[in-house]
């Protein structure tokens, strides 16, 4: 069952946090293309450091942070 979802947040609900983790690591490691869990747009990796970002393509849609120590 899918969970509906509203795109008038950009902050993820913890299952949507949990679900962009996962796109990094196989957006890093493996160079595909994952859809956004909202809107199905691609999502974006950027790394820097030991930190990284992923975000919707959409500006407006989900993002999230992660930093290393």
């Amino acid at each position: 069952m899918a969970a509906i979802i509203s795109k008038q947040r950009k902050k993820p609900t913890n299952d949507e946090a949990r679900l962009l983790v996962d796109a990094a690591e196989r957006i890093a490691w493996n160079g595909d293309m994952v859809p956004c869990p909202r809107c199905g747009k691609p999502l974006l990796y950027d790394e820097v450091g030991n930190s990284y970002a992923v975000s919707c393509s959409d500006a407006e849609c989900i993002s999230i942070d992660c930093r290393g120590i």
